[in-house]
């Protein structure tokens, strides 16, 4: 669908890509570019603190993939092509109507025009791979649990600026995407949106290591999943953990940032602190009880009553 949802949390401070977006802005208005789409800036830090500048697109640019200076695909764009050609005509032919069709007609029609562009779809994603927070490659099948993701997941800016900081072995500090072309009913030319709900929620907590729920300058809120230690533990297989991931995609914070811990198993959110400070007043405000916690079960079979 589009344009796409726009509820996820901004993983990163928006500043400094901001200032960066505005740049882009100011060169497409010369440009005098007419293309709808959206674009977005990551601004790293590399090994030895120097920051590097990384611009996105989402989806294709005027029909292209790939753009110098511009993040490519996640996807070989001569496989991608391959891909989709066996079905490509016979789907466009399903897509106009035939004169005096007849109901059982049109919904033949329908039935097979969506089974052919799912099954392109399932070639197509096969394709894609993502270099993640650990510098690890993976694909669509690693990361989610959806058996077909919605059109264009892994096309936005988000991802593939991410993807490529990995790979480059840099250090994410800003990040931020702006729409560009004709308004629409849900955005607004040269305005600044998070990482979109529909595709990017989908892939985003894959690719940075952990759910972000909500950031400031203070503290670090995550969805911590079931199966992942909250700090780490004895030995080298004890030590991936929501702090040791939290520290890696935020290497300013503290080597003790947790007021509270998830048992392995248990799902939920988790608050961590950036500064002492910060971390002094969670950690009073746990120990004084202000905090509310809720746990939910889920049950496997029935419940006996008492008695």
């Amino acid at each position: 669908m589009w344009p796409p949802k726009t509820a996820v949390f901004a993983p990163f401070d928006q500043g400094k890509a901001r200032a960066v977006c505005q740049q882009m802005m100011a060169d497409l208005e010369r440009e005098g570019c007419a293309w709808t789409g959206m674009f977005g800036a990551l601004v790293c830090q590399d090994a030895s603190g120097k920051e590097v500048v990384l611009r996105a697109f989402g989806g294709s640019f005027d029909g292209a993939w790939n753009r110098e200076g511009f993040a490519p695909p996640l996807f070989d764009e001569q496989k991608y092509n391959a891909a989709i050609l066996p079905n490509d005509k016979r789907i466009h032919e399903l897509s106009v109507a035939p004169p005096n069709e007849t109901q059982e007609q049109k919904a033949a029609r329908d039935k097979e025009r969506l089974f052919l562009c799912n099954q392109t779809l399932q070639k197509i994603y096969s394709l894609y791979r993502f270099c993640c927070f650990d510098q690890k490659w993976r694909t669509f099948d690693d990361i989610s649990q959806e058996k077909l993701l919605p059109t264009g997941t892994g096309d936005c800016s988000a991802p593939k600026l991410l993807s490529q900081a990995f790979s480059l072995g840099l250090v994410p500090i800003s990040l931020a995407e702006f729409y560009w072309g004709k308004p629409n009913s849900r955005l607004v030319p040269k305005n600044f949106y998070p990482p979109c709900d529909e595709k990017c929620a989908l892939i985003l907590p894959a690719i940075l290591g952990l759910e972000i729920v909500y950031r400031d300058k203070n503290i670090l809120v995550v969805n911590k999943p079931s199966g992942l230690l909250s700090v780490p533990g004895r030995g080298p297989d004890k030590q991936d953990c929501v702090v040791t991931r939290a520290q890696k995609l935020f290497p300013q914070m503290i080597g003790q940032p947790s007021v509270h811990r998830l048992d392995m198993d248990t799902s939920g959110l988790m608050v961590l602190a950036f500064d002492q400070a910060s971390h002094r007043a969670l950690n009073a405000q746990f120990e004084n009880r202000l905090v509310k916690k809720k746990y939910v079960a889920v049950l496997d079979g029935v419940v006996k009553e008492e008695g």
